[in-house]
């Protein structure tokens, strides 16, 4: 397979290609590439990860005049116009994705590349969490016609998140087919720890411009009041004002931001951490901790209901259920054992490996005109298999 993921911009500004030396998760996640994104397809897929930017201002192709018409042409029109497309020649297979920031410009490019290329297959995926794009539809109309249109165009569109399939098939008639994200398993494991080498901290953790993330500052409150001798964390945010209001009166912490390789080590070190995030988002917090042995309450993101199944919190309203699930954890060493050692094994099945299994699959159902014959996957002993017909 001749693979490349495209995405509008890259943390590079160029095309970053792979190496059994430096895959994807070793790269500098604020110059370079994101460690748990979608650069995990080009690596595991040895491919090439190309901004759609550096096509559009001819870095790519050294057209640097054209770059600087094109500029030009976007301050007076808010259009590049066509750009060209010879770069992606060589590919056959392509992962396109998605932000509603620039979705018109994203739709186009794959309508273009399908009539250039009738031959490359191209797999859709959005980059923001579903519930935001969601609530992009209530500011602007456009964002979901350009989603629409993005969708359409495609040959499949993949879903980082199981249960947002039947809700994103409902928008177009292109297959809609669910694909744990991949994640590097082997490389995070590493950084385990059992229970007696962590610390009396709960880790609060999610991004709290979403409101009902804040919902675990408060849990963590209640859970504190039980086990007295535990220090709350929360990480530092342009909001910190509104962590320390709603953590008042506790033993809390603000914590700096750590870059993934320095935070795994630390979330490997807390003994909870909580996510009460219900935004139909992927779940990274809850991959890292099943990747270090620490059990993570949370909202329905796609890694919390797959591999935290008994600490699942379905809605603010369970708000209880939240504080019960924490006081049991910390207060039944075997039941912790138990729930970390399962989502350990069940994030084997995320490894890059299963993923280009599951890929492979897909692209040649694609081939085929047969993609919405792409198998379910459910779990059978904690390991994600395709369900029989």
């Amino acid at each position: 397979m001749k693979f490349a993921c495209i995405e509008y911009t890259t943390k590079s500004r160029k095309v970053w290609i792979p190496s059994p030396e430096h895959p994807n998760y070793l790269g500098d996640p604020l110059s370079e590439i994101d460690p748990t994104s979608f650069g995990s397809y080009t690596t595991a897929l040895n491919g090439q990860h190309v901004p759609l930017m550096g096509v559009i201002l001819g870095q790519l192709d050294g057209d640097v005049l054209q770059g600087l018409y094109r500029r030009l042409r976007w301050r007076l029109s808010g259009t590049w116009g066509n750009y060209p497309l010879s770069y992606f020649r060589n590919f056959d297979t392509i992962l396109a994705v998605y932000d509603w920031k620039r979705g018109n410009e994203i739709a186009k490019f794959v309508k273009r590349l399908r009539i250039a290329y009738p031959n490359t297959i191209v797999v859709g995926v959005p980059t923001q969490p579903f519930g935001q794009l969601r609530e992009q539809w209530r500011s602007d109309e456009g964002n979901l016609s350009n989603l629409r249109e993005f969708y359409d165009s495609c040959h499949a569109v993949l879903s980082i998140v199981r249960a947002t399939v039947p809700y994103q098939q409902s928008l177009t008639k292109t297959p809609v087919v669910y694909i744990p994200q991949p994640y590097p398993v082997e490389y995070a494991t590493k950084s385990w720890r059992d229970y007696s080498d962590k610390e009396s901290v709960i880790f609060v953790a999610g991004d709290t411009s979403r409101p009902d993330v804040l919902a675990g500052h408060l849990a963590a409150k209640e859970i504190q009041k039980t086990h007295k001798d535990y220090m709350i964390h929360v990480t530092q945010t342009p909001d910190s004002k509104l962590n320390r209001q709603l953590l008042e009166n506790t033993l809390h912490e603000v914590v700096p931001f750590r870059p993934w390789r320095e935070y795994l080590p630390y979330l490997a070190g807390v003994k909870l951490a909580i996510n009460m995030d219900t935004w139909w988002t992927r779940g990274r917090v809850q991959a890292d901790c099943a990747a270090v042995g620490t059990p993570s309450i949370g909202g329905p993101s796609d890694a919390q209901v797959e591999l935290f199944p008994d600490l699942l919190v379905r809605d603010v309203e369970d708000f209880q259920t939240a504080i019960n699930f924490g006081n049991n954890l910390l207060g039944d060493k075997s039941f912790y054992d138990k729930v970390t050692e399962r989502a350990k094994h069940r994030l084997k099945s995320y490894n890059f490996e299963k993923t280009v299994e599951r890929f492979t699959k897909l692209v040649e159902l694609i081939k085929k005109d047969e993609a919405s014959k792409f198998p379910e996957y459910i779990w059978d002993n904690d390991v994600l298999v395709e369900k029989s017909s």
